[in-house]
């Protein structure tokens, strides 16, 4: 017969390790659902920075969020001129593809058609400033490259005649001065 100490030690040994267990597997799932937000993040935004990319991850900002906090100033820079041209419409759309965005998105193909509101870069600016005063130096400088490569891209988009000048006009210019502006007024505030 199995002595009734012994067998209630092994039931508490197979408790223990099936409590365990599951805390295991629960950290696990936790991790994998991290570096999976991680990864979306990093595809939405192009930031490949871990630190950053784990920042954004402990704020709990989705990569959705991140991909429109970077659309929002490449659809202000394709109307700065007042119209988008053809090979600006094919490098938002570019953009927007790299940041998660199909054509097919409605929103997108509206912004493309007509000029959003002028309230659209507001409400960005609004939440970029909140943003930027929990995030470290690190991951604004980071959040600021992405974003202001993304808009230059489009504003060289519709280039110039055989390379004679520049391509991008005074006013994607002025736009684009005034994205990497509004970058300098921010910063961590703690």
């Amino acid at each position: 017969m199995t002595d009734p100490i012994a067998r209630m030690a092994k039931a508490l040994e197979d408790r223990f390790f099936l409590e365990e267990s599951l805390v295991l597997k629960e950290q696990l799932a936790r991790l994998r659902r991290q570096q999976e937000t991680e990864e979306a993040l990093s595809k939405v935004s192009g930031i490949v920075n871990k630190a950053v990319l784990q920042e954004l991850v402990a704020l709990n900002i989705r990569p959705e969020i991140l991909s429109a906090l970077c659309l929002v100033p490449i659809i202000e820079v394709a109307w700065a001129s007042g119209k988008i041209e053809e090979e600006e419409r094919k490098a938002v759309l570019k953009g927007a593809q790299k940041l998660g965005y199909g054509e097919d998105q409605a929103i997108l193909q509206e912004w493309l058609v007509r000029k959003p509101d002028a309230t659209l870069i507001d409400a960005w600016k609004v939440y970029l400033q909140g943003l930027c005063e929990i995030l470290s130096s690190e991951a604004i400088l980071v959040l600021k490259t992405d974003i202001t490569g993304h808009s230059k891209a489009v504003a060289e988009a519709s280039g110039d005649f055989l390379g004679l000048t520049n391509p991008v006009s005074a006013t994607e210019k002025a736009v684009l001065d005034s994205i990497a502006a509004f970058f300098g007024e921010l910063g961590p505030h703690r």
